[in-house]
């Protein structure tokens, strides 16, 4: 195994942003039996530290890969695009909803149902961010000449920044959650 080896190649996957997910789990138990830091005890220290860094790499790769927006984040970063650097999305539309979005969250606590609120929040949400998991899987998943690829790269960056929008909205509204119920 190299640690600079891609995630897919590490699972012996191929590379694509609709993969399955139990596939995956099965090749993370197997590498995970093979390669985990209590098979290496009686090992050199050597062996141990490779069994560490290893059972580290295979563990980041699961975590990427298993979750749809790091996946499609790691797939275009293979393809060069910085997440680093802010890039502005272009959708105004999406933007305004995202204000509106804001606004609705912000509102749950003066809600007469808060936790109504809240769930309908939530359900919405998530049924955005699965379209734009859709969106991107549609966008990343097709095979065609070289200069619709780099068009097909802009747009799936911009859906991905917009997955990013959506996910951060998420989990604002799930950390509302737990403090407003106890959870």
């Amino acid at each position: 195994m190299e640690i600079n080896q891609k995630y897919f190649e590490l699972f012996g996957l191929k590379e694509s942003y609709d993969l399955d997910v139990h596939e995956l789990r099965g090749f993370y138990q197997e590498l995970q039996l093979k390669f985990h830091p209590d098979r290496y005890v009686d090992a050199s220290d050597a062996e141990q530290r490779l069994s560490v860094q290893y059972t580290s790499y295979i563990n980041d790769a699961y975590e990427t890969l298993r979750n749809p927006l790091p996946r499609a984040m790691y797939m275009l970063q293979l393809m060069g695009v910085d997440f680093e650097h802010e890039t502005t999305i272009r959708d105004s539309g999406f933007l305004i909803q995202q204000m509106h979005l804001r606004e609705q969250l912000e509102g749950v606590r003066q809600h007469a149902r808060p936790d109504d609120a809240l769930q309908q929040f939530l359900e919405h949400v998530r049924r955005e961010l699965r379209q734009l998991e859709t969106d991107f899987g549609d966008i990343a998943n097709v095979e065609e000449t070289e200069e619709e690829v780099e068009l097909d790269l802009v747009e799936a960056e911009q859906v991905v920044r917009k997955m990013q929008f959506l996910s951060k909205l998420e989990k604002e509204a799930v950390k509302l959650e737990s403090e407003l119920f106890d959870y």
